[in-house]
């Protein structure tokens, strides 16, 4: 399932495909089931990040890419 704010689309693709259909520089995985757009984030907490009202969680594995990725912008 993707949850845009347009509401929530059902989909068969996989996420590998999904994930790179999508803009690098916009979209990032953080956990082996979400991508996020970091546009959207709002908050991040130790092993979480908070996209609109969603806790999303950051696996152990995405962390280290996720903060580079952060500290970059």
């Amino acid at each position: 399932m993707i949850k845009t704010t347009n509401g929530n689309h059902i989909t068969y693709s996989s996420l590998k495909k999904i994930e790179s259909k999508l803009p690098q520089e916009s979209f990032m995985r953080v956990h082996r089931s979400y991508l996020i757009n970091f546009k959207k984030i709002v908050d991040i907490e130790d092993n979480s990040v908070l996209i609109g009202k969603e806790i999303v969680p950051i696996s152990r594995r995405f962390k280290p890419q996720l903060m580079e990725r952060l500290n970059r912008l």
